[in-house]
Order: structure tokens, then C-alpha cells, then sequence
């Protein structure tokens, strides 16, 4: 494996080449996140925030959080095919944004383990700053509700950082999930997650690491256009420009961490496969793991087919750039 400023100039250099393309990719997840939110989520947002019922209420922002949790993953997964690719240096085509919905079981399922634990690190904070702002009301009036609406909204990155800290380590084994779900299709979900664990086995960390040197300077810009969004008054010419600066950084830091994933990824995979296959390649994995121990008289085939293992995956029939 090659080291890690290699890897980061590789990554950095990827970005520098394909940046036009990369920007057509990032607009049409943008575009088609906007429609199927703006098409599935807001009747249901209408209907819980119009519901007589507090069960009711629930349970549609649940399915609501579900739905959100479902459009980001489906998308970001065809969006990461397309960034392996680049880094690869192989032509990319706009049909693979919607492989997500080609393997639309496996990536229900992911949707739904991922809703919960973000649903349940949501309620874990939010809980407790709500029930800290009411406590404080003394007297129920407009006023003093609208107050505390106030004080919540401006607690909301504090919020957001809080539910990260909580979600990060909870997702950080499965990150090698899309690449293995992409290249090995004959595997169930679970055992896809149970392989991304563990790979990443004493790895996640330094994976970690690398995604944030690999994004440091958008991030870096995103923390000063934040701040200054928070410290400048909205209506200025200056906020809104930080606004713009820090959406624009935003998509850079997701553009590079999903590249830093990807790049590790293809580090520790077979060179004409692009899987991950034999416990031999990982000498730090342990032995007892059952998924990783190769037969001892299965030839290599056998350990691809066994694996679901594709060599040429199908290409989408699209146009190619």
C-alpha cells in the first residue's frame, strides 16, 4: 500500500483533473435530492406538522427522517461509484448516480440502520436541550415560547455537532460499506457491513485521519464561513457571500472524504478484481473470523464466486464522458 501523502496527492489530483465533471455529478445529486424530497418529504412534513394526534406526529417524522436518510444514501452511493471511477482514471456515466435504486433492498436496509441510529443520537440530545429551555419558562406566554423557539434554533449546531460526535464512531466501521456492496453484488447486507467492520479493524481511525487531512482546507473554510454566518448580520452582503462560501465548502469536504474512502479502499483491493478477497492480503485481521478464512483447496475463482465477486461489472447503458 502506498503511503498516505501519496494517496492524498492521488486523491488531491483526481479532483484537480475531473473537477468539471465532478461539479455536473454533484449538481445532478443536488437537483435529483431536491426533487424527490421536495415530492416525498413534504406531504409528510405537512401532514405531521398538521396532525391532531402526538403519536401520529411521530410516527410521520420518523418515516419522514427515514425517507430523508433513503434519498441522501441511494444518491451519495452512485455518487461514490463515480468517484471511484475517476480515481481509477476509468470513464464515468451519469447512469451509475441511480445504481442505488437498481440495488434498492440492500440499500433499503442500510437506509433504515442508518435512520435509526440517527433518530436515536437526535433523541438523545435533543431531549434534554428541550426539556433544559422549557424548564426555564416560568410563565406560558407568546412570548416567553417564542423565546425559547429562538434559543433552539440557535442551539442547532451545537445540536448537529453533538449528534455527530454520537453517530460518527457508530458508522465509521461500515465505511468501506458502497465500495463492497458495488463490486461484490451477491452479498446480503449483513455480511457486507460484517466484512467493512472487519477490514477496518485497528484501520477506521486512520482512515479517519486521512478523509480529514484530505479535506482540511474545506473544512477549515467551512468552520470561518460558519462563524462568520453566525456573527454577521443576515441581510449583509458579506453573510450571504459566507453562506454561499460555506455551501460551496461543504460539497468540497463531501467531494474529498467520499474520495478518501475510496482511495483506501481500492489501496487494499485486488488489482483485477477490485475486491477485497483472502485473509492473506490482511495479516492484522483476526483469524476466527470465518468470513475471511480461504478454503484451503478453493482456487481463486471459487473465493470470487463465492464472494459474489464481479471482474466487469455491467455498465449502466448511458452516455460516457
Amino acid at each position: 500500500m502506498r503511503s498516505t501523502k501519496e494517496l492524498q496527492t492521488k486523491v488531491r489530483e483526481t479532483v484537480r483533473e475531473r473537477l468539471s465533471l465532478i461539479v455536473v455529478s454533484l449538481v445532478v445529486l443536488i437537483f435529483a435530492s431536491t426533487i424527490l424530497s421536495s415530492v416525498l418529504l413534504a406531504p409528510i412534513l405537512s401532514l405531521s406538522m398538521a396532525g391532531t394526534s402526538t403519536v401520529l406526529s411521530f410516527v410521520l417524522a420518523a418515516v419522514a427522517m427515514y425517507l430523508s436518510c433513503a434519498i441522501i444514501i441511494f444518491l451519495v452511493y452512485g455518487f461514490s461509484i463515480i468517484l471511484g471511477r475517476f480515481y481509477r482514471g476509468e470513464p464515468a456515466v451519469l447512469g451509475y448516480m441511480i445504481w442505488g435504486f437498481r440495488d434498492w433492498k440492500r440499500m433499503s436496509l442500510l437506509s433504515l440502520f442508518a435512520s435509526l441510529v440517527i433518530f436515536a443520537a437526535t433523541f438523545i440530545v435533543v431531549v434534554p436541550v428541550s426539556v433544559y429551555l422549557t424548564s426555564s419558562i416560568e410563565t406560558v406566554t407568546e412570548e416567553a415560547v417564542l423565546a425559547e423557539f429562538n434559543a433552539f434554533i440557535m442551539a442547532i449546531p451545537v445540536i448537529l455537532l453533538a449528534v455527530t460526535a454520537i453517530v460518527l464512531p457508530v458508522f465509521m466501521p461500515f465505511m468501506f460499506s458502497f465500495p463492497i456492496m458495488f463490486h461484490e453484488r451477491g452479498m446480503k447486507l449483513f455480511a457486507v457491513l460484517k466484512k467493512s467492520r472487519a477490514l477496518l479493524k485497528g484501520r477506521k481511525w486512520r482512515l479517519f485521519c486521512f478523509a480529514m487531512k484530505c479535506a482540511l482546507y474545506p473544512l477549515i473554510t467551512c468552520g470561518v464561513c460558519l462563524a462568520a454566518t453566525f456573527l454577521l448580520p443576515e441581510e449583509s452582503a458579506l453573510g450571504s457571500l459566507a453562506g454561499l462560501v460555506f455551501s460551496v465548502s461543504l460539497y468540497y469536504c463531501l467531494v474529498y472524504i467520499v474520495l478518501a474512502v475510496t482511495a483506501y479502499y481500492y489501496e487494499l483491493a485486488d488489482p483485477d478484481t477490485l475486491c477485497l478477497v483472502g485473509i492473506s492480503d490482511f495479516p492484522s485481521l483476526a483469524m476466527s473470523d470465518p468470513l475471511f478464512v480461504d478454503a484451503p483447496a478453493a482456487s481463486d475463482a471459487t473465493l470470487l464466486q463465492e464472494d459474489g465477486c464481479e471482474s466487469s461489472p455491467e455498465e449502466p447503458n448511458q452516455r460516457m464522458w
